[in-house]
């Protein structure tokens, strides 16, 4: 049997906060797996749960989602039936709300979402993840490159 290779970084930046990113989700997603939520559908869920009733669009500037992927994901929940829109029909801005079923599965997920967090805070420690958390910020700023 052949040993692992070690794990190299990319020359690539972005590459390497993909990569981050995958691995992180992947641990939430474990986490959340016996709730049948993945983490982004924890995240929208939540999300909802604080501004609702809410639109499409306040819940994509709420999450920093573009919109398009925000409503591709909200598809999913609505055949779940996590959330309803309580808009009168012909009404061209949604508003949103939990189900009870949404509503318990936030309440059912909340406390492994807790975990995770937990974990990667144990995992890379408080100043570490406040120095990322406050990195990740910054590059959310990152400004597009002008070509000539």
């Amino acid at each position: 049997m052949e040993a692992a290779k070690p794990i190299t970084s990319s020359a690539c930046h972005c590459i390497n906060l993909r990569r981050a990113a995958n691995a992180v989700t992947g641990c939430y997603d474990k986490a959340l797996a016996g709730t049948g939520l993945t983490l982004n559908q924890y995240s929208m869920l939540s999300n909802l749960q604080k501004l609702e009733p809410c639109s499409v669009a306040e819940l994509s500037r709420q999450m920093r989602l573009e919109r398009t992927t925000l409503v591709r994901n909200l598809k999913a929940m609505y055949a779940a039936g996590w959330i309803y829109d309580e808009a009168p029909p012909g009404n061209r801005k949604s508003q949103m709300r939990l189900t009870q079923a949404g509503a318990e599965k936030v309440r059912e997920a909340k406390p492994l979402w807790k975990q995770a967090q937990e974990h990667l805070e144990a995992y890379l420690g408080k100043e570490t993840l406040q120095k990322l958390t406050e990195t990740l910020l910054s590059l959310e700023r990152l400004p597009a490159m002008h070509q000539e």
